[in-house]
């Protein structure tokens, strides 16, 4: 690298280089985007069935104790 008039001025190696790495940086950034997608989909899939389970044993839980003839709520903890 040299300098010509205030401007740098990189040889072509070095600009194949960088180029290069550039190329396999942009490579690797979208696959690391994709597999943060993945795991979005994956937290909010895992999201979705927690809440459903919640739902289901608290429904359970209201339904057994409506049937031993307690009226109150027990939430399990």
């Amino acid at each position: 690298m040299y300098v010509r008039q205030g401007h740098r001025v990189v040889d072509g190696e070095m600009a194949d280089d960088t180029m290069r790495e550039n190329t396999m940086l942009k490579t690797e950034n979208l696959s690391l985007r994709q597999r943060v997608r993945a795991l979005q989909e994956t937290v909010e899939s895992m999201t979705a069935r927690n809440a459903q389970l919640q739902a289901d044993r608290d429904r359970l839980t209201l339904t057994s104790s409506s049937a031993d003839g307690n009226t109150r709520y027990h939430g399990v903890e």
